[in-house]
């Protein structure tokens, strides 16, 4: 990433902020690629790595606990006494996990949004790494150039 950025600055010095022809295109197609990175990089930053596997089971347990404290609160309404203190902790009990539910439910889709984001992205590091590449050699070989033809040839 320093390469990305120093490099550039190093070959606009040394053009002397004159770009005319061929000259002009490459350092303008160079300032696209430092800019297409700058950007690639901050947005990568910015998009979770991973996505667990874990979130679809967790989700499954908990429709499983909230299936089985639906039932055991059925129960407690048919009983000819119901408790109304053991019915209140049932209550309180399926509202924290359907609270649950619900948070897990949000960080799913916004996982979902991840996982297209690092798809966009990743085509955008296929495009970037090879433009960056063969600009890197073009560099290369204008200094071969100009090693051979002003210091070795002569």
């Amino acid at each position: 990433m320093a390469a990305g950025l120093l490099g550039p600055l190093l070959v606009i010095l040394h053009s002397g902020f004159i770009f005319h022809g061929l000259a002009g295109i490459l350092s303008l197609a160079m300032v696209l690629v430092v800019a297409s990175g700058v950007v690639g990089r901050a947005l990568f930053g910015a998009v979770p790595r991973e996505v667990t596997v874990a979130d679809p089971i967790r989700l499954a347990m908990l429709d499983a606990e909230l299936a089985r404290l639906e039932v055991q609160r059925a129960e407690a309404a048919r009983a000819p006494a119901p408790d109304p203190a053991t019915e209140a902790r049932v209550r309180r009990a399926m509202a924290d996990l359907q609270h649950e539910q619900e948070v897990l439910r949000t960080s799913w889709r916004a996982a979902g949004g991840a996982v297209a984001w690092r798809k966009v992205l990743s085509g955008w590091w296929f495009l970037h790494v090879p433009v960056s590449m063969a600009l890197w050699l073009l560099a290369l070989a204008h200094v071969g150039g100009a090693l051979w033809y002003g210091t070795f040839s002569r």
